[in-house]
């Protein structure tokens, strides 16, 4: 879903190429998610015999849900921890940063 959330609308070769996973697991976990709900499916536009697929509303509502709690979890956390605890976590950031794209080079 959050694949989904970033990129938007996507086939499924696609996502299989974006999550590094093999076309018929996606395949699987997309139908899946369209009985859960969580998806739609839809004919590319030109080419009939193509599907794209993207969010459901009730999808985009759970990840909105999930972000606004984990928001709140995290920012309890870090009014519990002392002053210099925030600023040493705030200095890493970039380096955090840096790290996420290098892990999502491979």
């Amino acid at each position: 879903m959050r694949s989904l959330a970033t990129t938007g609308e996507s086939t499924p070769s696609e996502l299989a190429g974006v999550l590094r996973l093999a076309r018929s697991t996606v395949s699987n976990l997309l139908s899946q998610m369209e009985r859960a709900g969580l998806v739609e499916r839809r004919l590319v536009i030109g080419d009939g015999r193509r599907t794209a697929v993207g969010l459901s509303t009730l999808a985009s509502a759970r990840l909105q849900a999930f972000d606004e709690a984990a928001a709140d979890v995290l920012v309890t956390a870090l009014l519990d921890l002392p002053r210099e605890d925030v600023a040493t976590i705030a200095a890493a950031l970039p380096a955090l940063e840096r790290l996420q794209e290098r892990i999502a080079t491979f």
